[in-house]
């Protein structure tokens, strides 16, 4: 079986609780707040309910060895100008690592399509911590999914080099 192969049939609901991964630590790397506009406001600006937002991300899944990877996501955070004039641009990385028992491919798919969703509430933590220190108060993000982090050839292509390294290492190891 090839390892796009196991990607794509790697990709099931039980991955969506998977054992034997577990979150080492995050790292808030970088994280800015700035007004857009020239504008002065003397105070908060009513808060909608709803207002509209433009994100971008850039995400990255990248092994560190044979049990540990690593996701990166950059983000800027942009709401609706006439509502909030500020724009939160941030980077933030968390650690992974699995058990033996979790094949690499399993733990390869599953920080691909779950590891996104996983890093969005610190996402959204950084936001509303650093917007509550703004002018214009605190900004609440709605809990979100995220998609996966990269295509199935790219994960494809992440899981052969992630298994040459292991494999490499064992014969290291008997030498």
């Amino acid at each position: 079986m090839s390892a796009a192969q196991r990607v794509q049939s790697g990709a099931n609901p039980e991955l969506l609780l998977q054992t034997g991964v577990r979150l080492l630590g995050i790292a808030v790397r970088s994280l800015s707040y700035r007004e857009v506009t020239e504008d002065t406001v003397s105070g908060p600006r009513e808060s909608p309910q709803t207002m509209n937002v433009s994100w971008e991300f850039e995400s990255g899944l990248a092994v560190v060895n044979r049990h540990t990877a690593s996701i990166r996501m950059k983000f800027t955070f942009k709401p609706d100008e006439a509502v909030r004039p500020i724009e939160v641009v941030g980077d933030i990385q968390a650690l992974f690592s699995r058990d033996e028992a979790v094949s690499p491919a399993s733990f390869i798919n599953y920080l691909n399509t779950r590891g996104g969703t996983m890093l969005i509430p610190y996402i959204r933590e950084a936001i509303s911590s650093i917007t509550s220190r703004g002018v214009y108060g605190p900004i609440f993000v709605d809990p979100m999914a995220f998609a996966a982090i990269a295509p199935h050839d790219v994960i494809a292509g992440i899981l052969t080099q992630y298994e040459n390294a292991i494999q490499e290492e064992d014969d290291a190891a008997k030498a």
